[in-house]
């Protein structure tokens, strides 16, 4: 119920924006839903929107109001299902971009240090570019990683699970992620 009540409402805040061009009242549309949702702390609908919207896992700067909510109301269950889902796309699409690089052997390190300034995973032309994907859709999965750890690190909570993530990808191993369902509501 999450995904299709989100854009419901998100469709009455389109209708009622100002003069903004298109992509700007979406993303502000975007915003106004989820902090209406946060402030009446609607946390496993927002979950579920995210996850249902978001589904190549470039939502991480959407959704850490949500991860900061979740840690600081105690929901760690819904914390870690969110991180954890959306790590899991994330390294699903590595993966994908990663195999036709596989014979190149081409290392972490140099993924990690290559400059993708400029990719814009949203253009059919970069996908022409496999190495920059690649590095990008790897650099933005430590980059989760991170932001993953440092909210379980200021909550006092153990860091594991990223931690054997990362891990498992700096070998260029796909980790094993276990994902809950969430819970109804």
């Amino acid at each position: 119920m999450g995904t299709a009540r989100f854009y419901k409402e998100m469709g009455a805040v389109m209708r009622d924006g100002d003069e903004h061009d298109h992509a700007q009242r979406m993303q502000m549309a975007y915003e106004a839903v989820r902090d209406a949702w946060l402030a009446s702390k609607e946390y496993t609908a927002l979950v579920k929107a995210i996850l249902g919207n978001w589904t190549s896992g470039n939502c991480v700067p959407y959704m850490q109001p949500l991860t900061a909510a979740l840690v600081g109301d105690g929901e760690h269950t819904l914390h870690r299902t969110l991180w954890a889902r959306t790590i899991q796309r994330q390294v699903e699409r590595f993966f994908r971009e990663y195999a036709a690089l596989r014979g190149s052997r081409i290392s972490v390190d140099a993924l990690l240090a290559a400059d993708t300034r400029g990719f814009d995973e949203h253009d059919v032309n970069g996908c022409f570019d496999a190495p920059k994907a690649c590095a990008f859709l790897l650099q933005r999965l430590f980059d989760s990683l991170a932001i993953w750890r440092g909210e379980l690190v200021d909550a006092g909570m153990p860091c594991t699970e990223p931690d054997a993530i990362g891990a498992s990808l700096r070998r260029l191993r796909k980790p094993p992620i276990s994902v809950s369902r969430l819970p109804a509501g």
